[in-house]
């Protein structure tokens, strides 16, 4: 496992997070799942 796999997959989970309920939660700067 790579860290640039590692960080695709949490910007896509947080894009996706986000398209389905824009609520508060912060921008992409959080790398927290």
């Amino acid at each position: 496992m790579t860290t640039r796999s590692t960080a695709d997959t949490i910007a896509r989970f947080n894009e996706a997070f986000r398209r389905r309920d824009p609520g508060p939660w912060p921008p992409s700067s959080t790398t927290t799942a």
